[in-house]
Formats: C-alpha cells, structure tokens, sequence
C-alpha cells in the first residue's frame, strides 16, 4: 500500500533531546515518544514529501498505527471538513443555564455586577416546556448549571432537574448535569442533592495556594474562602464513592502562582493525585473587565506566558492530570461549545445566546411562555457557521485537528478579529501531556 504523512503531523523535542510525536487528527492517544537513537530514522520518513511503499518495519508500522503515516489516496481536509460537520450538528440537546447573576464571592478579577436576579419560577418552566417540546429531535440532554454562583439558587437546580430527568426518563434519553463553582457552597447537603440531580461533572476554580487563593477570591464581606473550598473537595474525596464523578480543580494562574508553581503542583498532586476522578485545569487570570482587576494588573499573565506554565509543570513528577488543558489536544477539542447548532445558554429572564455569557447584547433570542423559542436565525447562523476560518495559513496548519478551523464565535462575531485561541500553546502542552499520560515509547 502506497502511504503519504500526515499534514496533522507535529513533532517537538523535550529537554532530554527525546523526540515527541503527535498527530492532531487523532488526539492524544497518538502521542509517542522516540529515544535520541530513533530520531534520525523516524524523521527521514516524517519528512519526506512524496507518497511511499509501506515498509515491514516495526517503527514504520508504528508509525502508521498512530496515523502519522496515512493512505496516499486520503483527503485529510475533507476529513477535516466531515469532523466539523459532526461537532456543530451533535444531536444532544447542550443547556448552560444561569440559576442567578448573584455571587457570595467578590475575586479580584471578575467583571460581574453582582445584581441579585435569580431564575424565576415562570422562566424555570418555560425551559422546562422548551425541553418537553424538543426531547423528541435529540439523542440525550445535558445541563450546564452556571451563574454567578449557581449553588446559591439551589431550588432553580432541583427543580429544573426533577422535571427535565421524568421528561427524559418517559423519552428514554440520556440526561446527564455539570455545574460551575467557586466550590464554597458544596457542602455535603448540598453535594447529596445535587448527585440525585445527577450532576456528575464539577469544575471548581481554586487559585493556587491558601494565600494567593484568598488574595484572589474573597467573601463578599472580604473573609477567606480557601480553606472551605479545599474542605468540601476532600469530603468528596474520602466520603463520596461514585465513580462516575468528575471533578476539575480549576486555576486562573498569576505570576505569584507561576512563581511557586512547584509547590502548587505538589500540594494538589499530594491531597488529589490518588484518587483519577479529580484533575487540574490551567489558564491565565486575564483581564476580563471592571475596576478590580487594575489592582493586580501587574500580576495578570499573558496568553503566551502559559508556555512557561506548561514547560515548568513537564518537570514536576506527579500523579494528577490535566484533562482540561488536554482536551484542547483532542479532535474538536479546542472549538467552542457555542458553534454548535443545538447548543443554548438561557439566561436568568429567559434570553437565550450561544456563548455561555448570557448578556443581553449576546442574546439571539428568548424562551416564550408556551415552551418554544424565538430565534433570530440570522445572528445564530453567525454563531454556528459564521466564524470558520479561511486564511490559508489555518488550511494547512497542523493543529487544525482540535480547533477545526473554527475561531472563537464571540470574537468573530462580536469584535469581528480571528481569535487562534490557545494554539500558540500546542508545543509546550504536548511536553506536559508526554510527561504525565506516560505514553508509548517508539
């Protein structure tokens, strides 16, 4: 068989001079690691430009196993083209639902303006009418509880859910429910009802260590909330056995954080490292609006500092992974959920948007009181096809494979730029992804 490399094809070397190979098209379970002795061998057929006779050799047969080498005859960018057209028209009913704007916390960073509007009761069943109406054109349902803080609307979240579980349970669906936090309120009630609400996946941000953490995110009555939040992750480690519970350890990293990253690392390695349902999601505290963030200004990190991030946390052995940072390797992984078509984030009137920020100047339409939705289809169609890229820089790139030439839909919509995302990141994450998923070696 006559055999070509693959344009998905990236190749980096780590500090020991080992050579890591990934191929964006088929994620991280491609990634392999090559000793210095293999190097000059796997490269010659890396390089090579025109198709070649497939070769008995056990590296070459690797090498096609991963998808580095491929069928000559293959159309990858039609593969490519197939994969985006899979991702935006999923079948699953996705719902990122705001409980309240309100939030017991006041971090230093946020833009939010804390007005007290919880989801009324009228809005709660319109969406649950919206749901009723819908089950029957969609595969499964899942729910994104979202706020401000969602725990403090916890009634919004039993009731919703009640509903929306005997609506799928009569439609024989799948429904599965993930929530956003500061982690404060998970208290063990609060964790009992939200797994009879079948929550199963939980992203909780905790910045750094006790006292940047505490520095950062804040009552809002100014007390420390570290301790608690740790508090309630330790009582679902020891004392909540589910399996199927997911929860990621988010961090907005500071250069006070990158400066001790080590410590960090080994702090939540040692408390969660033992047990595979937690993980660590990195990203950079940023400048997302309001007054308080001119107060850390000079802390904030930019988007290609995360480099150092990445490269600094491949050196610490551990245990805990970074599932959210490696999904940005797998395909599709680096799009945004707001391209996909049955995709809605309902805000606490009732409006509905694409991008998970239920602001008014996003909205795209309302939920009416009969349980159905009225949509500008002309502003979703921006959302869901407007923001492809066409540069060709973007046809041919090689980590096209996660972000499938689609950019950020906010800013190609709303600011009108081309928005890479974090795939300047690609080279240093794969040097933490070989370090710590411990793949194969060539």
């Amino acid at each position: 068989m006559s055999v070509k490399v693959s344009m998905f094809n990236r190749c980096v070397e780590d500090e020991a001079g080992d050579l890591i190979l990934y191929n964006s098209m088929e994620g991280t379970g491609s990634i392999r690691v090559a000793g210095q002795e293999k190097k000059e061998k796997l490269t010659g057929w890396l390089n090579r430009r025109e198709p070649m006779e497939e070769e008995d050799d056990p590296d070459f047969q690797a090498l096609v196993r991963g998808g580095y080498l491929i069928p000559a005859e293959r159309d990858e960018k039609a593969l490519r083209e197939l994969r985006h057209m899979e991702r935006i028209m999923d079948p699953a009913l996705h719902l990122v639902v705001h409980t309240t704007s309100a939030c017991n916390f006041r971090c230093q960073y946020c833009a939010l303006d804390f007005q007290p509007k919880p989801m009324p009761r009228e809005i709660q069943d319109r969406l649950i009418r919206f749901v009723r109406r819908r089950i029957s054109q969609h595969s499964r349902v899942t729910i994104s509880w979202f706020g401000g803080e969602p725990l403090l609307e916890m009634e919004v979240i039993e009731h919703i859910s009640r509903e929306v579980m005997e609506i799928c349970r009569r439609a024989h669906k799948p429904y599965i429910g993930s929530i956003t936090s500061n982690g404060y309120l998970l208290t063990p009630e609060n964790m009992e009802t939200l797994l009879r609400c079948r929550v199963m996946y939980y992203t909780i941000t905790v910045d750094g260590l006790k006292d940047t953490h505490d520095r950062q995110r804040f009552l809002a009555n100014g007390k420390p909330t570290f301790d608690r939040v740790i508090g309630n992750l330790r009582y679902i480690r020891d004392h909540v056995p589910n399996p199927m519970l997911s929860v990621t350890i988010r961090t907005n990293v500071t250069r006070e954080i990158l400066d001790r990253i080590e410590e960090y690392y080994r702090f939540y390695d040692g408390e969660f490292g033992g047990d595979p349902r937690f993980s660590l999601f990195v990203r950079p505290a940023g400048d997302w609006g309001g007054d308080r963030v001119k107060e850390m200004s000079d802390s904030l990190l930019h988007l290609e500092e995360m480099d150092e991030v990445y490269r600094r946390l491949s050196r610490i052995p551990g245990r805990i992974l970074f599932r959210g940072n490696f999904g940005d390797l797998e395909p599709g992984g680096a799009t945004c959920p707001a391209i996909f078509k049955n995709k809605y984030t309902v805000g606490t009137e009732g409006q509905l948007t694409k991008c998970d920020d239920s602001g008014s100047q996003y909205a795209i339409g309302r939920l009416l009181p009969d349980g159905t939705a009225e949509i500008d289809e002309g502003q979703e169609a921006l959302w869901v096809a407007g923001c492809r890229l066409s540069l060709s820089s973007c046809d041919d790139c090689s980590f096209s494979g996660p972000c499938l030439m689609t950019t950020c839909p906010k800013s190609g919509v709303v600011g009108r730029h081309h928005n890479c995302g974090y795939v300047h990141e690609a080279n240093p994450l794969l040097l933490l992804a070989a370090a710590t998923l411990h793949p194969d070696q060539l």
